[in-house]
């Protein structure tokens, strides 16, 4: 099926908790998505800043479990800028401008029909971020 191209925010930028998981997104068609995690204040001073990880619906499962489809984080909680990762059948490290982001992952498959953003860190506290995804019909 062939769809067009979509946008939609996934969380949106505020201070939370340094440990965050999205609501579970159901996919509408899309082959794949462009993640862009926008990181932008440490708040309250995390010594370890965020990994950010998209994740999969296990399907069939008998209780909720996901799996890591990709991350991308710092170990460097003054590191604020853009990370993204590209979920899309045959991905490449080549297919995306890297201007302007911190740190990028390609992953060359497709994109689940549920899935969910997280962030996790080995520190406490808050950050400012956001993330959103531009579905690659």
């Amino acid at each position: 099926m062939n769809r067009d191209n979509e946008s939609m925010t996934i969380l949106k930028s505020l201070a939370r908790p340094i440990v965050t998981k999205s609501r579970t997104v159901k996919n509408p068609g899309a082959l794949g998505g462009i993640f862009t995690f926008d990181f932008t204040v440490a708040s309250s001073a995390p010594t370890v800043g965020p990994t950010f990880e998209v994740q999969g619906l296990v399907p069939g499962a008998t209780s909720e479990k996901w799996h890591t489809i990709a991350s991308v984080g710092t170990t460097d909680s003054t590191a604020t800028g853009v990370r993204r990762i590209m979920v899309y059948p045959g991905a490449s490290t080549a297919d995306l401008s890297t201007v302007g982001i911190i740190e990028q992952e390609n992953v060359s498959v497709p994109l689940p029909y549920e899935f969910r953003v997280t962030s996790t860190s080995a520190s406490t506290g808050e950050c400012t971020f956001s993330v959103g995804v531009d579905l690659i019909g």
